[in-house]
């Protein structure tokens, strides 16, 4: 039972200081507003919140919507936003709506309504949100009102506004409007500094001291609420949200403020620790701790992670969380493995000085923690961080595999738990296999995806979110659980993102992690009354019994003279490193790793060769079509069907030219085809300017590798912006409000690059091909290399 308080202690703990760091970092900034002419609804993806809205405003006697545009400064702060705002002239009432949607309402925008008196002051009431009451003052008194519909939040304000005098004769005028949205936003801002509520940095923007953090943190706490979402969320709104999301996990607080977090987490550890545990024990707990979760910490900073933040957990341990930013199964593994194995080595190393120099208890008693603690974190069980590693290190196309691993894991975690009587550690692990459901769904919306042609690796990310979330929505359905959804969106993108583990970079975090793993697992087997077995053969023996290639590259490692072997290994095996076994096995599993790499691109050019003469059913038949079972149970799409000659011809009249043989032989048999990135042929279209131009330039300085017809792709084309305008799309048109952040479409048709030979380029890869069919084949050989045992 005490284990389990701790646990959800600890849970709540993490909990509510995430919320205060986002308080925290939370940016107040300076702002301009203007009107804007249109409606700008439809950019926003609350086409439906404020349709609805303005029929309420209307029947309650308001004109409107007017549209105001919001630029902060600095502008690379935040995004410019926009809103919308109704007025009542008969009592100078405006009301504005935000279109900021959040998890917990993402059918509703952030609301209030504000009247200007005639002696100067601006009143405002807000249904939910405590922000205009927590930033206010006397001379801008704010309300705070419980969710109500609109006339009655209406006939609330106005008896506030009858409180505390008259509206302005001028309330409802454009001048007021904007004000409301800009300057008097400012001084709001400007009086929260002079209280000291606020400090503002060199850089301009102005962020929470802690007393005001922890007050306006209360207040959100204790807001009334409004009922929970029932309605359907659209795609778009999912987007929004899981970005603005995105957006606030990436914020940190000013470093004071994180050292400061970390201090009272580790005085409540000490304080809590040593009414328990005793002082002693809580010094070297908390020492162990403070450097395993360092491991995690300096591992997330090399490695990119954003919002890096550690943190103690009375009587639990300890927790670094951050913001992954560029996802890569070799990162998330090593910054696994970075807890542990620096505990670990001190933990020898002073097993080693009390065992010799015949030390103080203490020094024993350290050893053993710093054992007992890191070696318990190296089994392969979820969350434990060699539940991290294992995951990590699984194929990351493989869901299913990852599925499999975490139930078993799980299962086996929770009887190994109870068998040592640590019942917290068995309910923390069953609790994970609340992910089995959402995880297999993921599965079904993953093969949806893939089957679709996938998600364009080089998309931004709101894209990816945007194509993950209608998948979603077509596999699973509609949902009206924002959280739950934006959760299983976010995992899928990462899946589709995570750069896999190369083979070399396998063989080394597998080693590593198979020697932390030794010990748990002999301690387990000796726990066990089973003995420790013999040890498994080396990699000598196995290279004697697995193959022509293994017992080729040991008959040279063999061949070798010792001194050879250790002046073409690395530095740290030389000395007391090892001895010559140890050297060549290494030498061995690193030539291994090579063949391996060599032998794949060896297939490749076999694949290349056999396909030179062959037509375009042989091609194709090498992608896997969907099975019948997933189109008749799944509504997975099937191979598109014939182009018509209509349809070709309309194509090449609006082209103004004449498509390719081999592109017209394709379209003659697949009106588009998803795996190749090849959309319909009433898509193809002329590639339109970039909104951004200096991003394009930007991403266009890499060169492009022009592949030739033997597969290889030494040679290297610098493309530019006028390139790009002379070519055709070959792909899927891109979403309009995502054309600035995507210069170019996928798959290119440049006839004024023949000479060049890249007549096909495809933007995902950045690999030029001198016509289609050269494509085709250089796609088909890549499948036929990776299917080849």
């Amino acid at each position: 039972m005490f284990d389990l308080i701790a646990i959800i202690a600890a849970i709540v703990f993490v909990v509510l200081v995430l919320q205060l760091r986002a308080m925290l970092a939370m940016p107040f900034l300076k702002q301009s507003a203007r009107l804007v002419p249109g409606d700008w609804s439809p950019l926003l993806g609350a086409e439906d919140v404020i349709a609805a809205a303005n029929q309420e405003w209307l029947t309650l006697g308001f004109t409107g919507p007017h549209w105001l545009s919001i630029t902060p400064q600095p502008v690379e702060a935040a995004n410019v936003r926009a809103m919308a705002c109704w007025r009542r002239e008969s009592d100078g009432t405006l009301a504005f709506l935000l279109p900021m949607f959040l998890a917990e309402t993402p059918n509703r925008c952030v609301c209030y309504l504000a009247t200007r008196l005639a002696d100067g002051r601006t009143l405002v009431s807000q249904p939910s949100d405590p922000f205009f009451t927590i930033t206010a003052t006397p001379e801008e008194p704010a309300q705070l009102l419980a969710p109500a519909p609109t006339s009655d939040l209406l006939a609330a304000h106005v008896q506030f506004v009858a409180r505390h005098g008259v509206a302005a004769p001028d309330a409802a005028s454009d001048a007021v409007l904007v004000d409301l949205a800009g300057r008097w936003m400012n001084t709001r801002r400007e009086r929260l500094i002079a209280r000291g509520a606020l400090v503002e940095g060199s850089e301009g923007i102005a962020r929470p001291r802690f007393g005001f953090a922890i007050r306006a943190l209360r207040a959100f706490w204790s807001r009334p609420k409004w009922p929970m979402n029932t309605d359907p969320i659209p795609p778009v709104r999912l987007t929004q949200i899981a970005q603005t999301s995105a957006r606030i996990r990436e914020r940190a607080p000013t470093a004071t403020m994180q050292a400061l977090l970390f201090l009272l987490s580790v005085a409540l550890f000490m304080v809590v620790g040593g009414i328990v545990f005793g002082l002693q024990f809580a010094w070297i707990l908390l020492v162990v701790i403070a450097i395993h979760e360092a491991g995690h910490y300096l591992a997330m900073r090399a490695f990119g992670y954003r919002n890096v933040q550690m943190l103690a957990l009375p009587l639990v341990g300890g927790v670094t969380v951050g913001h992954e930013t560029h996802p890569s199964a070799t990162h998330r593994a090593w910054m696994s493995l970075m807890g542990p194995l620096p505990g670990i080595l001190i933990g020898w190393g002073l097993l080693f000085v009390a065992l010799t120099q015949r030390s103080e208890d203490w020094v024993m008693h350290s050893a053993w923690i710093f054992l007992a603690i890191n070696y318990l974190n190296v089994v392969p069980v979820p969350p434990l961080d060699g539940g991290h590693i294992v995951q990590a290190m699984l194929p990351a196309r493989w869901y299913g595999l990852r599925i499999a691993f975490l139930a078993s894991a799980c299962v086996a975690g929770a009887v190994l738990s109870l068998t040592f009587g640590l019942v917290g550690l068995a309910v923390i692990v069953l609790l994970q296999l609340a992910q089995v459901g959402p995880l297999l769904q993921n599965r079904r919306v993953i093969r949806h995806l893939l089957a679709q042609g996938g998600v364009p690796v080089d998309a931004v990310r709101a894209r990816k979110l945007r194509l993950t979330f209608d998948a979603l929505e077509q596999v699973l359905g509609p949902t009206s659980r924002a959280q739950a959804r934006i959760a299983q969106a976010e995992d899928i993108v990462r899946s589709l993102d995570v750069v896999p583990m190369s083979a070399g970079s396998r063989v080394i975090t597998g080693g590593t992690y198979a020697a932390l793993l030794a010990v748990p697992l002999a301690a387990l087997v000796a726990y066990a009354g089973l003995g420790l077995g013999a040890a498994t053969d080396d990699v000598i023996a196995r290279a004697r019994t697995e193959g022509p290639v293994y017992a080729e590259l040991e008959r040279q490692a063999a061949a070798m003279t010792e001194s050879a072997l250790r002046d073409g290994l690395d530095e740290a095996w030389t000395g007391e490193g090892g001895g010559l076994d140890e050297l060549r096995a290494a030498w061995v599993a690193e030539q291994v790793v090579a063949t391996q790499v060599r032998e794949h691109d060896a297939r490749r050019q076999r694949a290349m060769a056999e396909l030179a003469n062959a037509d375009v059913d042989a091609l194709s038949a090498r992608f896997e079509r969907p099975a019948w079972w997933l189109r008749w149970f799944f509504q997975v799409p099937d191979w598109p069907s014939p182009a018509s000659d209509e349809a070709l011809a309309a194509a090449e009249r609006r082209l103004d030219a004449r498509l390719p043989d081999d592109l017209r032989n394709f379209y003659g048999r697949h009106d588009g085809f998803p795996m190749l990135q090849l959309g319909a042929v009433a898509e193809i279209a002329p590639v339109s300017a970039p909104r951004n131009a200096d991003r394009a330039a930007e991403m266009l300085e890499s060169p492009f590798a022009v592949v030739d017809a033997d597969g290889h792709d030494a040679v290297d084309l610098r493309l530019s912006i006028e390139h790009l305008l002379e070519c055709r799309r070959l792909s899927p048109p891109q979403e309009p409000g995502l054309a600035e952040h995507l210069p170019w479409p996928a798959l290119l048709w440049c006839p004024k690059l023949e000479s060049a030979g890249a007549a096909v380029v495809n933007t995902s890869t950045r690999r030029g091909y001198r016509d289609f069919a050269l494509y085709l084949r250089e796609r088909a050989a890549e499948h036929s290399a990776w299917d080849e045992p």
